[in-house]
């Protein structure tokens, strides 16, 4: 088998894409004298995604798009969901990707993933608040924070996500005491429909904490510094006004 040599250029290993526009896909590739007038076909895989069928119980294919691309060089937009993704990059000389596709390959390449000389690991940031709900009154005696967790959220290898809550009063009087959690990035972990990250209130944190209060979830990595915060990609936020009584 000729060596093909792929490279990924975008995105960078590390990076965070705005995932609100799609992430664009981009590479290029170094082809063999021999295989100057052979056809190629390229597929991109994230770690973190599959095409399932209707019912969610079959994968019908397992790269970002069905049908192979024959133009790496053009750029591919795809959305990805909540989380961490190892991201390769595969081309051959067959446009399928079945066990039969796959033993007919002769010549081929790949690139990126989690290790090796080029890894290529994305993290895409969102924040939503599952529990409490805009309005909701939360009784002193303790409460608990829920909110949205990305689908690989138990690798350790490689995901770097960070949750951080905050509890800031609005209105009279103003010198109320406000809450941070400091990036407890991972508090409590639970599985649900969807999955959720939880943290427990200590309501002794707050002895004089009465009336409304915006609840604040700041998700970001747990490298970035307080100051990446204001960036657009290297964090994301989500906001509910909450009503703290005493109970």
């Amino acid at each position: 088998m000729s060596k093909i040599i792929l490279t990924i250029t975008q995105p960078e290993d590390q990076s965070f894409p705005n995932w609100r526009k799609g992430i664009v896909f981009n590479g290029k590739v170094e082809m063999p004298p021999e295989l100057e007038n052979t056809a190629l076909y390229y597929r991109w895989y994230s770690s973190s995604f599959s095409g399932l069928s209707s019912d969610g119980k079959k994968v019908l294919f397992y790269s970002m798009h069905k049908e192979a691309l024959t133009n790496i060089e053009t750029p591919y937009r795809h959305t990805l969901g909540f989380g961490s993704h190892i991201i390769t990059l595969a081309a051959s000389d067959q446009p399928g990707e079945s066990k039969k596709d796959l033993k007919k390959i002769k010549h081929g390449g790949v690139t990126g993933g989690a290790q090796g000389e080029h890894p290529c690991i994305i993290h895409i940031l969102k924040a939503k608040i599952i529990s409490p709900k805009e309005g909701s009154i939360l009784p002193r005696s303790g409460f608990t924070l829920r909110a949205e967790a990305p689908v690989a959220w138990l690798n350790e290898h490689y995901r770097c996500l960070c949750y951080r809550w905050r509890l800031v009063p609005v209105g009279e009087p103003i010198d109320r005491p406000s809450f941070d959690s400091n990036k407890m990035a991972f508090a409590f972990f639970e599985e649900g429909q969807p999955r959720t990250v939880s943290y427990r209130f200590d309501p002794k944190l707050l002895k004089d904490a009465i009336g409304g209060y915006q609840l604040i979830l700041i998700v970001t990595a747990d490298r970035v510094s307080d100051a990446d915060e204001e960036s657009d990609t290297k964090s994301h936020e989500d906001r509910k006004m909450v009503i703290l009584e005493m109970a």
